[in-house]
């Protein structure tokens, strides 16, 4: 379930913030859940660990955010 939450999550702040059309928010927001889910996604957000619950609180960090502009949009 976290890793959906942050899917989720991740496609909202991309459509709303970054303007981005669903589709490319989505694929996106796959790309960074399947990292998660190998445990290889550079997000400030389960600090070398497996993501928990616990950790979604952080997904609405400014950081995260930030990351996500840098390591996965074009340009």
């Amino acid at each position: 379930m976290p890793f959906i939450a942050i899917h989720e999550y991740v496609e909202l702040r991309m459509m709303r913030d970054g303007r981005f059309s669903y589709d490319e928010a989505h694929e996106i927001a796959s790309k960074i859940e399947f990292r998660l889910r190998c445990e290889e996604s550079g997000l400030p957000l389960a600090h070398g660990r497996r993501l928990r619950k616990s950790d979604l609180p952080s997904a609405a960090d400014p950081e995260v955010y930030e990351c996500v502009e840098k390591h996965y949009l074009k340009g």
